[in-house]
């Protein structure tokens, strides 16, 4: 799979394809956001993830017309950042880490 422009990460089932990740805070969130949808396959299936979220993004890209806000309306995503971001806020801090 190429991944298309402006795009960092993918993951499909237990595969994650990451291209870089920009944060230099010492942390890794984009895998950290893509590890979650390794769970969501994981508990979904691979059909009814990709059902899912095909289907919720074709759904906001015809309500905002916007790919930008599409793809970040799709439940999957937001919850793969609400996770992410439980999970880093939970980690003790890293020496040098000066990020909120």
């Amino acid at each position: 799979p190429v991944l298309s422009p402006g795009m960092h990460g993918m993951t499909l089932g237990r595969l994650i394809l990451v291209l870089r990740d920009d944060d230099r805070s010492g942390r890794r969130t984009l895998l950290a956001h893509e590890l979650v949808h390794v769970e969501q396959y994981a508990e979904l299936g691979t059909a009814r993830f990709l059902r899912r979220y095909v289907g919720e993004y074709f759904v906001n890209l015809w309500r905002l017309r916007n790919h930008r806000q599409a793809y970040e309306a799709i439940s999957l995503e937001a919850e793969a950042r609400a996770a992410a971001a439980r999970w880093w806020s939970e980690l003790p801090a890293v020496a040098g880490d000066n990020s909120p």
